[in-house]
């Protein structure tokens, strides 16, 4: 079995010397194949745990901007994940989010192309308070949730971030992404 040595500091008066080694296994040996499941499975524990250990996230949709830009966004159909981010980045000052990008990446995928990484694209932004959030509304979401939260349980990767007038600049022959190799190569469903 593999395994790695950290330093754990331990105060001189207990222990005599400033520091001692110990011997832990390396959990991806360890897990092996198990790394696939124990990440959905985090995540799932994660999405069920009461709402009193994750921060509210405060962020009105119920205002007349929001359902416009939701109807909007709901008329593209399915499939839409570049466009939808990029309708959200451009709309953002009128729906209360603040230091927006739009962000394009790779994920892994769930349910029938559950193991399958994909290109996918969602906005990122602060909300009232600075909290950083990530809002997909793509393919019939209503996604919004804390960012690193989001990027861990989608197993975010090969991420890429463009401010609203870089996603404008670079939309603005109709092409709303991907817009780099790594990504536009990656499959989409």
């Amino acid at each position: 079995m593999s395994s790695f040595v950290f330093e754990h500091a331990v105060p001189r008066s207990r222990a005599g010397v400033g520091a001692r080694r110990a011997v832990a296994p390396d959990l991806r040996v360890v897990l092996g194949g198990s790394v696939r499941i124990l990440v959905p499975v985090l995540a799932a524990i994660l999405l069920a745990s009461p709402a009193r250990y994750a921060p509210a996230i405060r962020l009105d949709r119920s205002t007349p901007a929001w359902e416009r830009v939701v109807r909007e966004i709901r008329a593209q159909g399915l499939g839409n994940c570049y466009l939808a981010a990029f309708t959200l980045a451009t709309h953002a000052g009128e729906l209360g989010l603040e230091h927006v990008v739009v962000v394009e990446g790779t994920q892994m995928g769930e349910g029938a192309i559950a193991g399958t990484r994909f290109g996918h694209s969602w906005v990122e932004a602060d909300v009232d308070g600075g909290e950083r959030v990530a809002i997909d509304y793509s393919s019939g979401n209503a996604l919004v949730m804390d960012r690193d939260t989001y990027r861990f349980i989608r197993q975010a990767r090969d991420v890429h971030e463009y401010g609203v007038s870089e996603a404008e600049r670079l939309a603005a022959g109709g092409d709303y992404g991907p817009w780099t190799e790594d990504v536009l190569n990656a499959w989409h469903p």
